[in-house]
């Protein structure tokens, strides 16, 4: 799900913006549930103020998320990161080649990103593996979330690892290694809700 100035390579998982305008790019499957890990590198020296990424969710407007972090949690090129509209101060210095570390827990509705091998969130004693100092998400990730990359600068570029190669950092434990390429089921439309609802 991606503007048509951006070009997917490398089996779909190298984006990169066409065009001096805001626009973005979503992975094709959402995730409702479980715990994954993922990582997305800054394949150059980023152009754009409105670049970055990490994760989208549902009420994300994909080609102005980046603009407005509006329904995005993100790390910008900047080294800023925003979680829905809101600052969350500086995550860390990003150059090119820098890793971006993105953890994401659907069940306590926490989420993390950290740069390279450095804290996460920015934060000191903060860990994924015991849902210390996540991030909470649990009002935006009820309906679902994405990987999601933003541009606003012509040639920037990110990569995204969904597990199909070994990641710079370790995965915390607990956690899916990459993003799956098939949905997990919308706790709506799950067979067992729907059979209690039934009964």
């Amino acid at each position: 799900d991606h503007n048509a100035s951006i070009t997917l390579s490398n089996a779909n998982l190298t984006a990169k913006c066409g065009a001096a305008s805001d626009m973005g790019v979503r992975a094709t499957d959402i995730q409702f549930t479980g715990k994954y890990y993922y990582e997305i590198t800054f394949d150059v020296t980023e152009g754009g103020a409105d670049t970055a990424v990490g994760i989208a969710f549902p009420g994300a407007a994909r080609d102005t998320m980046g603009n407005t972090a509006l329904g995005v949690f993100v790390c910008y090129k900047s080294g800023t990161y925003w979680l829905n509209g809101s600052s969350q101060g500086v995550l860390g210095t990003v150059a090119a080649g820098s890793v971006i570390c993105v953890a994401i827990d659907f069940g306590n509705g926490t989420a993390w990103l950290r740069v390279n091998g450095g804290n996460w969130n920015n934060t000191v004693g903060a860990d994924p593996a015991t849902n210390t100092s996540g991030k909470n998400i649990a009002a935006l990730c009820h309906a679902g979330a994405w990987p999601c990359a933003t541009f606003n600068a012509t040639n920037d570029q990110v990569t995204a690892n969904f597990g199909g190669s070994a990641f710079a950092q370790a995965v915390p434990s607990g956690f899916t290694s990459g993003w799956p390429t098939a949905s997990t089921n919308a706790p709506w439309l799950d067979p067992q809700s729907i059979q209690t609802i039934q009964n």
